[in-house]
């Protein structure tokens, strides 16, 4: 058996809404100085519902976005179906949000303001003209004032109290945590308080710390600079209270680790040095953990109007990246790398290195090509040539015209200065006479190369 009793006269939602936001208790209307009115049943309290609109320039999509999250909830918590759109009774939405109540902050054009939003929605038994109607309003229909607010009571005690699910610790570091809680609150929560002290000196350092609420979870980061810095066993009690002032507790215990050393950079090399950049590899230490490792660079040229912060791949306690000169203006000449090593307590450590990136050499050039000694046995090809970044061999293809390359061969130069000479015998080549055909190959100490042919007739 469900029993009422009497918890409030002459009230509206908006001046106490604890008293109105346990569904199915019953709001008597009644007029001024009448002794007759009607009946309104809460549904419960509804958060508005912002998403990512402008209060100040979009209210009319938060209020239709706020209609669609209240039916979708009164359909699922009791089966309440058909409340969208408008009513053929009245011409009016079934759900109705009243703009006298969407919150200070709602621009309802030509820069008039909505008062306080009203998050409790009842639903009207009406008359026949105006039906049956589901709103947010402070007063009743034609101005009614609540006169009685009578709360469900079943078996004695109201509907079902408060009970906490899981209770998460996340964010440890010697800064403190956070802990996350679930619950259910039927009746309403009214709030959530952590009261949290650390085992050293009993409760010398107790704290009731105020969560924050978000549907049904409560959270709140507890930092150590309030419990006096101490490190070692925290105790963290959640109590969640609802409306009717009932309330629930679970505990959870955490061990916070002591401030450990802060980041130090044990070695910085650079390695793969060209004209294109260069790589930086770190080795550090971070007890605490490392959270992330950056490389800012840029180049001494125009001082810092280069300057990007680099984001290292970080793979047990060594750090690299390899700096692209294509991202600082492609240019040469030095540059400056910082190394910061962050570790998860936001201390961290920070070194320097200059670099110097050679500029972009030239691929080598053929510069002449000479043919002499040419006899029946064979002939000389001399080319003159220039490698800035160094030769590394010259070498010279040949093949006659007769039966296609079928007699090719690779013959390796020898090389003196900026000058390389290859005789090339006919015999190599089947004794064959007539036309010959020598490519030659100037290769530099990066692979870049240059060639070209040379064309001599045997008699």
């Amino acid at each position: 058996m469900i029993r009422y009793k009497l918890i409030a006269t002459n009230v509206t939602e908006l001046s106490n809404p604890d008293l109105f936001s346990v569904p199915g208790t019953i709001m008597v209307y009644i007029a001024p100085g009448a002794s007759k009115g009607h009946v309104a049943v809460s549904l419960g309290s509804f958060a508005r519902q912002n998403g990512n609109y402008n209060p100040n320039s979009q209210s009319n999509l938060i209020v239709q976005q706020t209609k669609n999250y209240v039916v979708n909830q009164l359909q699922q918590r009791y089966g309440i179906a058909g409340l969208g759109g408008t009513s053929s009774m009245t011409g009016r939405d079934k759900l109705y949000i009243n703009s006298n109540y969407l919150g200070q902050d709602m621009n309802l054009g030509n820069n008039t303001y909505s008062g306080p939003y009203n998050s409790i929605f009842r639903v009207e038994a009406a008359s026949p003209t105006f039906g049956v109607c589901v709103n947010n309003s402070v007063s009743g229909l034609s101005g009614m004032n609540v006169k009685y607010v009578l709360r469900p009571v079943q078996g004695g005690s109201t509907a079902a109290a408060p009970t906490i699910g899981d209770v998460k610790v996340t964010e440890l570091t010697s800064k403190g945590y956070r802990v996350t809680a679930t619950f259910s609150a039927p009746a309403g929560v009214k709030s959530v308080k952590m009261p949290t002290w650390t085992e050293k000196n009993g409760q010398d350092d107790l704290i009731w710390h105020e969560a924050s609420i978000s549907g049904n979870t409560a959270t709140f980061y507890v930092p150590v600079s309030s419990h006096n810095n101490e490190s070692g066993t925290y105790n963290t009690h959640v109590y969640v209270y609802d409306v009717l002032g009932r309330e629930t507790l679970k505990g959870v215990t955490v061990t916070v680790p002591a401030v450990s050393e802060t980041p130090k950079i044990l070695n910085i090399k650079t390695e793969d040095l060209t004209a294109k950049g260069y790589r930086v590899t770190v080795t550090f230490s971070a007890p605490a953990g490392v959270k992330e490792v950056q490389m800012p660079t840029w180049t001494a040229k125009n001082d810092q109007d280069d300057i990007v912060w680099h984001i290292a791949s970080i793979s047990g306690n060594t750090a690299t990246f390899y700096v692209p000169v294509s991202s600082h203006n492609n240019e040469s000449g030095v540059y400056y790398t910082h190394v910061y090593v962050y570790d998860v307590n936001g201390a961290y450590a920070l070194e320097g290195i200059t670099v110097r990136v050679p500029a972009v050499a030239e691929a080598p050039v053929i510069k002449k090509i000479e043919t002499s000694n040419v006899t029946t046995a064979g002939y000389t090809v001399k080319v003159t040539f220039s490698a800035q970044l160094g030769v590394k061999e010259v070498k010279m293809p040949t093949w006659t015209e007769k039966n296609g390359q079928d007699d090719i061969v690779w013959h390796v130069a020898n090389i003196s200065g900026n000058t390389a000479t290859a005789y090339i015998p006919t015999s190599a080549h089947n004794n064959e006479v007539g036309n010959y055909i020598t490519h030659v190959y100037v290769v530099d100490k990066k692979n870049n190369e240059a060639v070209e042919a040379v064309y001599v007739t045997v008699k």
